[in-house]
């Protein structure tokens, strides 16, 4: 299909996911062994040659970002740049400043484009791209949002209406209990009446191991041992969500929902980073 360029669409605001503090995803359907989709390409008026897909990759997650891939069967060289993401699914957010050159020998150029919140009651899944191709505004038509999109876009709605039930956050008080481990607690506030959030599981990171000491499920405060079990660099410097911990609840009658709950800072992210040096500190013997 080739894309013009052209005014963006109007779509209606449905209500938008709240996304922060809780980087969410659904637990179930294994999405993440399930390979990248993309969706189908299109071409500019502007250079005919130019295709470009999306798919989820798991290098850009940490920055809220898809994989777009442009490829080069014309003549000449084409620059792209200012690529932002058109859709009905996710909030729209600012064009991205950089630029690539995908030159005419067909080896594919790939570039994170960062989505926004999900729309949560949107109906129409195409997807687009807005760029400056050759100095031209130019819209890319993508088609039909793959399915691994389709799963984040569900998994951050599930996750918004488990965040407006119940509240997870962590406790501002954490203990030192051995080098390299800390006690503290992962907070659970009740929001409606009658249908509670209930909690299931709170599970490790690349680094840490945790363990629960209140029964589960809970509908309240859990207690957790948090422990820096892999402190070795290839750990420290691969793992892009050392300080996310994956958290299963359910809302009523519904299904277990996955969410990472991040210790960006605060009382909690001060004594993981102590856990970390100490931790170090056994391993290397200063």
């Amino acid at each position: 299909m080739t894309a013009v360029a052209r005014r963006p669409r109007r779509r209606p605001r449905p209500r938008v996911a709240l996304a922060g503090l809780l980087l969410l995803a659904v637990a179930c359907g294994g999405d993440d062994a399930a390979p990248s989709e993309a969706a189908t390409p299109s071409a500019p008026a502007a250079a005919p040659g130019l295709t470009a897909t999306i798919a989820r990759d798991r290098l850009f997650e940490a920055q809220r970002a898809f994989e777009v891939t442009f490829v080069n069967a014309g003549d000449a060289p084409v620059v792209v740049g200012e690529a932002r993401l058109v859709s009905a699914l996710f909030a729209p957010l600012g064009g991205d400043a950089r630029s690539v050159t995908v030159w005419p020998t067909g080896d594919p150029v790939s570039v994170p484009v960062p989505y926004g919140a999900a729309v949560c009651d949107a109906g129409d899944a195409r997807l687009a791209l807005a760029a400056v191709v050759d100095g031209t505004a130019a819209e890319l038509e993508l088609g039909e949002a793959p399915a691994a999109i389709r799963r984040v876009h569900a998994a951050e709605c599930a996750a918004a209406d488990v965040a407006a039930t119940v509240s997870i956050g962590w406790g501002d008080t954490w203990t030192a209990v051995a080098p390299g481990r800390v006690r503290g607690t992962v907070t659970v506030e009740q929001r409606r009446e009658g249908a509670g959030g209930v909690v299931h599981e709170v599970a490790a990171s690349v680094v840490f191991a945790v363990q629960v000491t209140s029964p589960l499920p809970a509908t309240s405060d859990v207690d957790v041992t948090i422990t820096a079990a892999r402190c070795d660099a290839h750990a420290l410097t691969e793992s892009k969500k050392t300080y996310r911990f994956p958290v299963f609840v359910t809302v009523g009658d519904g299904e277990r929902v996955r969410i990472e709950l991040e210790a960006s800072r605060g009382p909690v992210r001060a004594a993981l980073d102590r856990a970390i040096e100490e931790c170090v500190a056994a391993r290397t013997g200063h």
